[in-house]
């Protein structure tokens, strides 16, 4: 009679979390599962070092094998929304050149101090937005983003017509995931990390008048940006019994941004009534540089990650519609705006990150989500236009359209064009 050969510990380990993952072992619904951070955790714990070796030591057999709720938690995602703010903020400056040129008539019309040739530009704002992800479809984590922006800048009129500019900007932007949710045994934090960014950086742009109502505007930008990228993750093996381990780490490194956009537009103005129909396109290219976390509470599961590149080239059409109200020494300015964005070229970003403590060197491949093709900004706002160039702005955009993702906008900042 022929025995049946042993099955090896490591192939058992992972027949097991496949049987977990799937749900036909516990009786109830599947946690939240990684299956290709566990086999990549499966090979880590065949050749640890130090406190590494530890954690993989907890687990059955010493394999490797972590809780559905683990591996979701482990895989070290939030790298790649690290450039998330960047991308985002490459909208809104070009946003601000083609909203210059739609409130030239109303600007120049205005009481303000002339400078020769020369016009001071200065745009202040904080902007909020939420992006909710659904965390068994998306690799990308659902985050709250809080910008503070500052530009300063100037444009020189070269006629009636055309007029070139440029401003620096100061931005800082705080990126804070949503937390883990709750499983068997497993308490996660209150968040899943953060990605802190400071940055500088320069525009120029020109615009100028088409016919009587139309405009085109060119620009472009480079972005300095400094990161700090937390993680706050849980360890846990897969039978939930040995109590789980925090894993706090923190990395820092820098990046670049490059970006242009050109958008040609329309003004027709009917009484107090403005409607701005427009299109363009705005191409971005944003590199994050390498680094390695330190390990913040002795958890053995830090990280080391390759550089990471992402492009896009945004293609958008819209229109704007606003109704000028005049009040004794001020304008009140309501408007709406309904813009159909399509992504023509996304790179999206991807790298690899591997556990600094793994001798053998294995390596993850993360990579991000693929951007919807076609989706709509809807938005709504209020602009107040005084003396001088004034414009204090309040604005609340969503986004409709794009699949598994939720994005709300609210700004709220001061334009002064002296």
């Amino acid at each position: 009679m022929l025995s049946r050969p042993a099955t090896p510990p490591l192939i058992r380990a992972r027949l097991l979390s496949a049987l977990l993952s799937a749900g036909l072992m516990t009786g109830g619904a599947a946690h939240a599962v990684n299956p290709e951070f566990q086999d990549f955790f499966f090979d880590v714990c065949a050749n640890p070092t130090g406190t590494l070796a530890g954690r993989c030591a907890e687990t059955p057999g010493g394999a490797g094998n972590v809780s559905g709720d683990s591996e979701s938690s482990l895989n070290p995602s939030q790298t790649l929304s690290s450039a998330n703010a960047s991308r985002s903020n490459a909208r809104a400056r070009a946003r601000l050149v083609r909203e210059r040129a739609e409130r030239e008539p109303e600007t120049a019309a205005s009481d303000r101090l002339e400078l020769g040739p020369f016009s001071l530009l200065i745009n202040g704002r904080l902007i909020r937005e939420e992006f909710d992800r659904q965390v068994a479809v998306d690799s990308e984590r659902g985050h709250d983003l809080d910008t503070r922006g500052l530009q300063v800048g100037f444009d020189y009129r070269l006629s009636e017509r055309w007029l070139l500019g440029a401003w620096l900007a100061w931005e800082t932007s705080s990126l804070d995931f949503v937390a883990e949710q709750a499983g068997g045994n497993f308490t996660p934090a209150r968040s899943a990390g953060a990605v802190e960014q400071d940055a500088i950086g320069a525009t120029v742009f020109g615009s100028g008048r088409l016919g009587t109502d139309g405009y085109l505007d060119l620009s472009a930008g480079l972005l300095d940006s400094d990161y700090e990228i937390e993680r706050n993750s849980v360890f846990q093996e897969s039978t939930r019994n040995v109590p789980q381990t925090d894993v706090r780490t923190r990395g820092e490194t820098d990046g670049r941004e490059y970006w242009a956009a050109a958008v040609i537009g329309y003004g027709l103005h009917r009484g107090g009534w403005n409607f701005n129909p427009y299109a363009g396109a705005v191409y971005s290219r944003t590199r994050v540089d390498g680094y390695r976390e330190l390990d913040l509470n002795g958890s053995g599961l830090a990280m080391a990650f390759d550089g990471m590149t992402s492009k896009s080239l945004l293609a958008q059409a819209g229109v704007r519609v606003s109704l000028a109200v005049s009040r004794p020494g001020y304008v009140l300015i309501p408007q709406f705006g309904i813009e159909y964005l399509r992504e023509l070229e996304s790179d999206g970003p991807s790298t690899t990150a591997g556990f600094q403590l793994d001798a053998a060197g294995n390596l993850l491949r993360l990579t991000g989500d693929d951007r919807d093709e076609g989706f709509f900004d809807i938005g709504a706002g209020l602009v107040l236009l005084l003396p001088n160039g004034w414009m204090p702005y309040i604005e609340y955009q969503t986004t409709q359209g794009y699949r598994d993702l939720d994005r709300q906008r609210i700004a709220i900042g001061l334009r002064v064009e002296l």
